[in-house]
């Protein structure tokens, strides 16, 4: 199994503190010296408690455990952000299709479609007025006989 660089580092750390925190020194201790030869010291130094190795095989245990979960959740997070974006881009496909069946203005920028509602608020406005002036015209000679 392949594991991440961040991994492999944060579990040397592990690895280097624990050994580290079973050899606590002494300040006032100052090792005798030893007729033996150095590369002895250095590896007593090394070796490492069973007890150690038991806890880092468990740790690592958990971590391949907690890795496991992370890709699956990270599997699932990529499942639902498609099927999000598929479900959105239908909608809007929807809604588009209502507001604009003959897919006249699907090209059109923002400021060509606002350019076009102006145009069509006013083009209402002018028949509006246009209307209101010809029936005003229409009842206008009637209250003129009416006097």
């Amino acid at each position: 199994m392949a594991y991440s660089r961040s991994f492999m580092l944060t579990f040397l750390g592990v690895i280097l503190f624990v050994i580290l925190s079973t050899q606590v020194l002494d300040a006032n201790h100052v090792p005798e010296p030893s007729n033996t030869k150095p590369m002895a010291s250095v590896q007593s130094r090394l070796m490492v408690p069973e007890s150690d190795l038991m806890a880092i095989n468990e740790l690592t245990k958990k971590a391949d455990v907690l890795l496991k979960k992370v890709k699956k959740l990270n599997e699932e997070f990529l499942d639902l952000k498609e099927r999000l974006k598929s479900s959105v881009e239908t909608s809007i496909n929807v809604e588009e299709k209502t507001a604009d069946p003959a897919g006249e203005y699907k090209n059109s920028s923002r400021a060509a479609l606002i350019a076009k509602i102006f145009e069509s608020e006013s083009l209402l406005l002018e028949t509006a007025k246009s209307s209101f002036d010809m029936l005003d015209a229409s009842t206008e000679p009637q209250r003129g006989v009416g006097n």
